[in-house]
């Protein structure tokens, strides 16, 4: 079946107006995940993060952070390796700056 170029340019249209949350399936269970975190709340934050099953750089980035928090810098360090192929120079550079920081407090 062909597919009218206009279909096509929709279809791309609504995809990247959707922007980086496309594809987590609930915002509420982010924003729970992420009260967790900025409560403190590190290990309960971790397990919401860890049952999102999401590959976004974002949620990559705040699953580290809980690791980190939690002390258990090597998967942290490897939970912050995964946003280092985000788009986002900010992301990207933050997460190096954590890394850092897990090597550091892990030697």
């Amino acid at each position: 079946m062909k597919r009218s170029p206009l279909f096509v340019w929709f279809l791309i249209f609504a995809l990247y107006s959707c922007g980086d949350d496309a594809f987590v399936t609930s915002r509420s269970d982010v924003d729970r995940a992420n009260e967790f975190l900025s409560d403190g709340q590190y290990e309960r934050a971790l397990k919401a993060y860890e049952s999102l099953h999401s590959t976004h750089p974002k949620i990559a980035f705040n699953r580290g952070l809980s690791l980190y928090f939690l002390e258990r810098y090597d998967e942290a360090i490897g939970a912050f390796g995964e946003v280092r192929e985000s788009p986002d120079p900010v992301l990207k550079a933050t997460s190096y700056f954590h890394s850092g920081n897990a090597y550091l407090r892990k030697a």
